[in-house]
């Protein structure tokens, strides 16, 4: 092709034109990447700044320190020398920038306009949502007809909505938990301590076992999990502790580990009792431990005796006694550490009971206890209101389930608010929430993205991301270390957007006396100011160490804050306060005995019912057409069952497989072939509480008659990156409880499945 030189010079600006205007749309449309200055503009630019701040994506609360650049955040890194993470993130942790600058944020309050979950929503003012929400308390939402719905509380937040509540004489706050990935708390308050919760010393542990407890991915601090199995690996020179775990698939810490043993879970407490059989005969156990601070041992040694037979756990289980005792006599040799889910409560006591045989507790290495410096109690400077706030009811095995629970409280509530909780999506039988916020007269929701149960709100009220707030949030590593995240807006909050906890304040403010006596605060710095001053003058905690900014030199050591503003100054550019784990106190056993208790009186009673209800069992749903069994598990990337709206996560969310942006069902080939299911095709699952299409892909890292399904994917809201994306495996749970877990149950639901 011949070109004359205007013909060339003609292309050649055309293409240059074009490549120009699309780079520019790729740089400051799709990727919103800051327009420069033009040259010679009087605006100068602002220098470059780094904010500590904390990470909330996870219940870890690890420590980050924010890049912002004109005004922009452009990256976070882990805070340096921070006890929970020191310095690093896990993927989750770097999706905070992307969470900030979502496209789809909601920047503004909403009211609905059309029928409940239809979206129909108007933009309004915060005056004018303010005040519907405060003429409605004032009108029908005090006493008992008002109800809270946390999601996971952290910092002041807790504190506050109890306060508020306590005024309006309501006692109905809740948390909703996520027992798929949360330690075993229901046992533990049984057996140890009736107000506590656990710590898993993961990192000095002397030898690992882990029963359906994926914890390399669904730990509840990630960045700790990584690091302790680092540890546990090339910690010390002389010793490479062993890693046995146990569950129906090859997950990531199944995969790591020295040995894989598959089991179903409802097989955990048969197993846990057989290797309590082989250790009690054997005389492996703690006997001083037993002697001096344990209770009901002998009645616990009765009933491994008839329940815990290696040979007969053996028929049930398909594990050979020999695997059995071998595991029991190397659990009880080298002292061992349990792990378990909070799914179900036999389960959870079975594995509890295994850490208690080897005397386990309150020591390293082992099972800890979560301990709260007296600087960091519950109790604010200001006074208490009269009455005293409500405690937090947190649904989950063994305490509230969410079918018998709060959602049959439902029915009985005038006005309920929701702050960081999507139970429309995340909890068993999502539709069964659908349906009682329906019959909820107002229901307010605070939330960042409009999600599945915020369009079914009255009123939505944007809320703030964590790097646009005030931080007070103490929390702990797996050591027992306690760290108190204080820190101010990284920089102000996007749009309309504000923080929860001066959502509450003004609402105080506007009911006047005697919320806006109790909760007495302006501004949440106000807040946190008062509670700084109160550790300065009680001379609590160690500022943790200045920042080290990356790829710069460590700051020179400071002199100690000769008074409270440079004390002030000096803990918001750290970013918090550490209390070292050698300061926890090592109190007695809190239950009734005041002694580890083996045998609860509600596991005896649970052990009653699951034998009378022992009959309805696997063989009848098979007949009845649901031949396969539902195990669900939550990687990383959708840890609490939230995630999806964050593109990156998506990405790699299923990375063992190469699956991506799709829900996908693990099957082993030979069921597959059983069945009829092509791989990498898509499948019905179907229970008899519903179904939903995912593709198959076949596994041989799943036991066969086994189909395992992430959690996470399956919105119908939440954002351009998660709606219509995927199925959600919630769906096929029943709605009801049963009696092996006292509650939900979570695993090993009938399904079938077919070609779709």
């Amino acid at each position: 092709m011949h070109l004359t030189r205007r013909e060339f010079l003609d292309l050649a600006w055309l293409i240059t034109t074009v490549w120009g205007a699309l780079s520019n749309f790729v740089k400051y449309r799709l990727l919103g990447l800051p327009v420069p200055l033009q040259e010679g503009s009087v605006v100068s630019r602002e220098p470059e700044r780094w904010a500590p701040s904390a990470c909330q994506l996870c219940p870890a609360g690890c420590g980050v320190v924010a890049r912002i650049i004109d005004g922009r955040v452009v990256k976070v890194e882990g805070l340096p020398a921070h006890p929970i993470n020191q310095g690093s993130l896990c993927p989750r942790g770097f999706a905070g920038v992307t969470e900030l600058y979502h496209p789809d944020r909601l920047l503004q309050p909403l009211r609905r306009v059309g029928a409940r979950g239809s979206g129909a929503f108007e933009p309004i003012g915060w005056d004018e949502a303010m005040r519907l929400v405060v003429d409605r308390l004032q009108q029908h939402g005090s006493g008992s007809r008002f109800a809270w719905l946390m999601g996971q509380p952290s910092g002041m937040s807790q504190q506050l909505v109890g306060r508020f509540l306590a005024v309006l004489g309501s006692s109905h706050l809740y948390s909703m938990r996520w027992p798929l990935g949360e330690l075993p708390i229901d046992a533990f308050r049984l057996m140890v301590d009736e107000a506590g919760e656990p710590l898993y010393d993961l990192s000095q542990a002397n030898f690992v076992l882990s029963f359906s407890h994926d914890w390399l991915q669904a730990f509840p601090s990630p960045v700790e999990a990584s690091r302790a199995y680092g540890m546990l690996r090339r910690g010390r020179a002389d010793r490479r502790v062993r890693i046995v775990h146990m569950e129906p698939r090859l997950s990531m810490t199944a995969a790591k580990s020295d040995e894989w043993i598959p089991i179903q879970p409802e097989h955990v407490a048969d197993v846990a009792l057989a290797l309590a059989h082989v250790i009690i005969r054997e005389r492996l156990f703690d006997e001083r431990f037993v002697r001096e601070a344990a209770g009901d041992f002998e009645a616990f040694t009765q009933l491994v005796k008839s329940r815990g037979n290696p040979d007969a756990v053996s028929q049930r289980t398909g594990i050979s006694p020999d695997t059995l005792r071998r595991l029991a006599k190397e659990f009880g040799l080298k002292r061992g550490l349990a792990l378990g889910p909070r799914t179900d409560l036999l389960a959870q006591w079975a594995v509890m009971a295994l850490n208690g045989l080897v005397g386990n507790l309150d020591a390293r290495g082992g099972v800890l206890r979560r301990w709260q410096p007296r600087g960091l109690s519950h109790a604010l400077p200001s006074e208490r209101p009269a009455t005293s706030p409500p405690t937090s009811r947190q649904p989950g095995p063994g305490a509230d389930d969410w079918a018998d629970g709060i959602v049959s409280r439902l029915a009985s509530i005038d006005t309920l608010v929701i702050s960081d909780a999507n139970p429309c999506f995340a909890s068993p039988a999502p539709a069964r929430w659908s349906d009682a916020l329906g019959r909820v007269p107002f229901v307010v929701v605070l939330t960042s993205f409009l999600d599945e149960t915020a369009l079914h709100a009255d009123v939505v009220l944007p809320m703030a991301t964590a790097l646009e707030r005030w931080h007070f949030t103490p929390v702990i590593a797996t050591d027992g270390t306690v760290v108190a995240n204080i820190s101010q807006p990284a920089l102000p909050p996007r749009g309309q957007t504000k923080p929860l906890e001066d959502i509450i304040l003004q609402l105080a403010g506007m009911l006047g006396s005697p919320a806006a006596d109790v909760v007495p605060w302006t501004s949440m710095e106000e807040m946190v100011r008062e509670h700084v001053r109160g550790l300065y003058d009680a001379r609590e905690g160690t500022l943790l160490p200045q920042v080290t900014l990356p790829g710069r030199l460590s700051p020179e050591e400071e002199e100690p804050p000769v008074d409270f503003d440079e004390f002030w100054d000096m803990i918001l550019a750290r970013g918090g306060l550490v209390w070292p784990a050698e300061a926890a106190p090592w109190p007695a056993f809190q239950t009734p005995s005041g002694r580890f208790e083996f045998f609860p009186k509600q596991i005896a009673a649970l052990l009653r019912a699951h034998e009378a209800s022992s009959s309805v069992d696997q063989p009848d749903a098979a007949a009845k057409g649901y031949p396969l069994k539902l195990y669900l598990y939550t990687p990383l990337a959708f840890l609490n069952g939230s995630g999806a709206h964050l593109p990156h996560l998506q990405q790699i969310a299923g990375s063992q497989l190469h699956e991506a942006w799709e829900t996908w069902a693990e099957i082993h080939p030979t069921t597959a072939r059983q069945y009829g299911l092509q791989d990498g095709r898509g499948i019905w699952l179907a229970s008899s509480s519903g179904r939903i299409r995912v593709r198959a892909r076949w596994y041989e890292g799943v036991t066969p008659g086994v189909v395992g399904v992430p959690i996470g994917l399956g919105h119908t809201a939440l954002g351009r990156w998660a709606q219509g994306i995927g199925s959600n495996p919630l769906e096929l749970l029943a709605d009801g409880s049963e009696a092996r877990t006292q509650g939900t149950a979570w695993q090993g639901t009938r399904v079938k499945a077919w070609q779709a």
